[in-house]
């Protein structure tokens, strides 16, 4: 998972490094991840990357699957929020080997937004709902000062709106 997750961030890195010591810190990190790949020639999660694919995936979903039953059954608390972001994040590093599914870009959008969520509603000392929200236009909504505002970002550094899921009101994990 490290591994994947470095090769993740320096992609991203590459993308915006436009100094010269930026480069050649992201070199420094190139020559590190190359010596990895030698010294663990033997571990297919790091040399085969449909063998490394699939665990992520495996695991980000494992650990969604955690979060959404404990969110489920009404268990709040750090570990969900933790289990929702990780996974999320998980789901950001996959794309290193291509397209996300379509379940699960959906996966890491509801973690996304799950976590922002119930971190909000924690630490403003309001109980979450459970599940994702009821359709829009419900009674049932959440009434609480959650987003603060549209396009405010949590202390996860998300831009995000908690009280509108993106792409979805009807989440069934499969």
């Amino acid at each position: 998972v490290a591994y994947w997750t470095r090769v993740y961030s320096l992609q991203i890195a590459i993308k915006t490094a436009k100094q010269p010591d930026e480069k050649m810190f992201l070199i420094k990190i190139m020559d590190w991840l190359e010596t990895m790949k030698k010294t663990y020639k033997d571990n297919d999660l790091i040399i085969n990357d449909t063998v490394a694919q699939a665990y992520l995936e495996n695991y980000a979903h494992k650990l969604f699957s955690f979060a959404d039953a404990r969110d489920r059954s009404s268990d709040f608390g750090k570990n969900v929020v933790k289990s929702f972001y990780t996974s999320a994040m998980l789901y950001d590093v996959i794309g290193v080997f291509g397209e996300l599914s379509e379940e699960a870009n959906q996966n890491r959008k509801y973690a996304k937004w799950k976590a922002a969520y119930i971190h909000n509603c924690l630490k403003s000392g309001e109980t979450p709902h459970a599940g994702p929200l009821p359709v829009e236009g419900d009674d049932d909504l959440p009434t609480s000062n959650q987003a603060d505002e549209p396009g405010t970002s949590s202390s996860f550094g998300w831009n995000t709106n908690p009280t509108q899921p993106p792409q979805q009101q009807q989440f069934q994990p499969s």
